[in-house]
């Protein structure tokens, strides 16, 4: 999380550094297509007055179609989990607009967050990387998208799914939880395989050794068990991970297949972070 605060005050700087040297891709005759496609984000922040916590992660099917007279429009499709003041909404589905700048440094993105409307300036990091801050009214947003790999944009699902996820990952959250506020961050690794339940049916295991912090108390090198699913698409799933004993839920959506975009959807969380898979 205060990375993110961090990363909205460079901002400011970023808005002046002149966008000259900035161009579109080659063979790109409408500025639009440089963001066409699928990505996966995550954002986190505040709003107020009142004093709102926030947190999301999803994906964003970026293409483009045409407004009522024929001309270019830049549609969004959004598949996300979020939390707003620790109450989470998952998987909802929605429509956004998007514009891209004439040099194709950057541009804007329109969407809602659980009804609650948007508006986002995005900045080409590279073709495939793109960092935003939020430019409504009452937000201090920031955050990150990545594009998704061609692979993972329709995922063909494994005879197992659960092999998915097989693996060692190293992974970091943070964000806070309310009432009481606490302030959380983790990080440390967790590995997938296969386990059965009482009845013999396959389900997916995580062994996780981590540290963390609840409200600046350190916890170092735990171990414990944890539980994983995932969607019926394979594009993405749900982990359940102990910090301290203290049992965490969370979406995730796979960038590609070593990378992952996490959520927490436990009430009272606004919790977002990451993974990734341990070569």
């Amino acid at each position: 999380m205060l990375r993110h605060i961090t990363t909205a005050c460079i901002f400011a700087g970023v808005l002046l550094i002149p966008q000259a040297n900035a161009q579109c891709p080659a063979g790109t005759t409408n500025p639009l297509q440089a963001f066409a496609g699928t990505w996966t984000f995550e954002s986190d922040g505040f709003n107020f007055p009142p004093t709102l916590f926030l947190a999301s992660a999803g994906r964003i099917t970026a293409s483009i179609g045409a407004d009522r007279a024929g001309n270019p429009l830049g549609v969004l499709v959004i598949t996300q989990s979020s939390s707003i003041d620790g109450s989470p909404t998952r998987l909802e589905t929605d429509a956004g607009r998007f514009a891209v700048f004439a040099d194709c440094s950057g541009g804007t993105l329109t969407f809602n967050v659980s009804s609650f409307p948007v508006q986002l300036d995005f900045f080409f990091a590279g073709p495939n990387s793109i960092v935003f801050v939020g430019t409504r009214n009452g937000h201090i947003i920031s955050g990150t998208l990545t594009r998704v790999s061609a692979d993972q944009v329709s995922p063909t699902c494994p005879a197992n799914p659960l092999a998915t996820l097989f693996g060692t990952w190293a992974f970091e959250w943070d964000g806070f939880n309310f009432p009481p506020t606490q302030f959380l961050a983790t990080a440390g690794r967790f590995t997938a395989t296969q386990g059965a339940d009482r009845a013999g049916n396959p389900i997916g295991v995580l062994s996780i050794t981590q540290s963390s912090s609840v409200d600046g108390s350190p916890t170092r090198l735990e171990t414990d068990a944890g539980r994983y699913a995932l969607n019926a698409d394979c594009s993405g799933g749900t982990l359940t991970l102990n910090v301290s004993s203290r049992p965490i839920q969370f979406d995730f959506f796979f960038t590609n297949p070593t990378s992952i975009q996490l959520i927490s959807t436990n009430n009272s969380n606004i919790v977002e972070g990451s993974a990734t898979r341990v070569p």
